[in-house]
């Protein structure tokens, strides 16, 4: 019964895992590739740079209108972000005209515009720019301020993929395995997933493991499987951790070394292990190789979660919410949350997200649903993103 649960899994992640631009607002909104600073020439101090910036200086005004978005050596203004992209953007910096369309897609510094921001995705893809190119593919198969156009998708999705942007490669590799815009080449799927993986990007090293675990395209590896699955829960991936402890319940080596297993992990997060708290929280929570305990698997949830486990956070926030263990506390729950989401987990962006259109500890609004929907759909979270279509509906 697990193994064949397992293999529903993979149908799922391998069809519908599709990844979206990943920047959390308190980080450099440019490419991962370019670091996680923001990065200037040597011996230009922020005046120097702004000088540069005000006598036209495209790559000046791009590095001021960053500076401005998150708040390094002046005050955080992203209108101020705004207008200085905007004039990077209209001497044709690439990397200025992303990040302009980012503000339009989001309504940060500007009212949300998705047409001007497809405009400005479009003529930095226009210039190679790997991350334009990604997104506008995006805005393409979500058709968001363009009609859905799967084949456009995967030609922006190729040409970054080409240039090694890894969340393209994923979202390719997903569409050769499905279809939709090119016709399914399961052994291409397989080379996209296998380079997306390889580039340390978490779904696809997900959804490669899968296909070892169950034999896709490839031939059955376990060793291969749970190499790729724990990366992938490395990356913060849920549903890895998940199948690993499907995995491990029905391991004949697990059943006979159960108790070993058991107190090793015990004594571990005694000693303040926090994967191994996390796991004892997921194990007293689901009932897997313990007896279930809801407060025993708060009181392990709670202390990874303080530890910063952002999957510990997020199992904390839903069992507040729903009185899971502890009385019932929503804003507790928010909280809890909101600190998972903010180190950029996607389960607990989706879950804001539902908040906020239920009215859940919060005020609805459905303007801050959709914006949390968002930024999970982007990591490749499918329930987020099959909410944000709905919520359109």
């Amino acid at each position: 019964m697990i193994l064949a649960r397992v293999a529903v899994v993979l149908c799922l992640g391998l069809s519908l895992g599709i990844a979206r631009a990943t920047e959390p607002e308190t980080t450099e909104p440019v490419s991962r590739s370019m670091g996680s600073e923001v990065s200037l020439p040597q011996g230009i101090n922020i005046d120097a740079l702004r000088a540069a910036a005000e006598r036209g200086e495209p790559w000046a005004q791009s590095n001021l209108g960053l500076l401005y978005q998150v708040g390094r050596g002046v005050a955080r203004d992203e209108q101020e972000a705004a207008k200085w992209f905007r004039r990077a953007a209209e001497q044709h910096n690439a990397i200025a005209q992303y990040n302009l369309a980012r503000l339009y897609e989001n309504g940060r510094g500007v009212a949300v515009d998705v047409v001007e921001a497809v405009k400005w995705y479009r003529r930095s893809a226009e210039q190679g720019y790997a991350n334009g190119q990604f997104s506008l593919g995006n805005m393409y198969l979500f058709g968001t301020g363009v009609e859905t156009n799967p084949a456009l998708a995967v030609t922006w999705f190729l040409k970054a993929a080409e240039q090694g942007h890894t969340k393209a490669q994923s979202n390719l590799a997903s569409m050769y395995w499905r279809g939709p815009g090119v016709i399914k080449n399961r052994p291409e799927s397989l080379r996209w997933y296998r380079k997306a993986a390889e580039g340390g990007e978490p779904l696809a090293q997900y959804n490669l493991g899968l296909m070892y675990l169950n034999g896709f395209g490839v031939i059955k590896d376990r060793e291969e499987a749970v190499a790729w699955l724990r990366k992938a829960s490395q990356g913060g991936v849920s549903d890895a951790t998940k199948t690993l402890i499907a995995m491990q319940t029905v391991s004949q080596a697990l059943e006979t070394a159960r108790a070993d297993f058991i107190a090793d992990m015990s004594a571990r997060a005694e000693t303040g292990d926090v994967e191994a708290q996390s796991t004892l929280g997921l194990w007293y929570e689901m009932g897997t190789n313990v007896p279930k305990n809801e407060v025993q698997a708060l009181k392990w949830h709670l202390k990874a979660a303080t530890q910063g486990h952002v999957g510990s956070q997020h199992s904390i926030g839903l069992m507040y919410m729903i009185g899971q263990g502890t009385a019932k506390n929503e804003a507790e729950g928010i909280a809890w949350f909101r600190r998972a989401a903010a180190q950029g987990s996607a389960p607990a962006q989706h879950s804001l997200g539902i908040a906020y259109q239920m009215g859940s500890g919060v005020e609805k609004d459905i303007d801050e649903a959709a914006k949390w929907y968002r930024r999970a759909a982007d990591s490749g979270y499918r329930q987020a993103s099959e909410a944000l279509v709905k919520l359109r509906e």
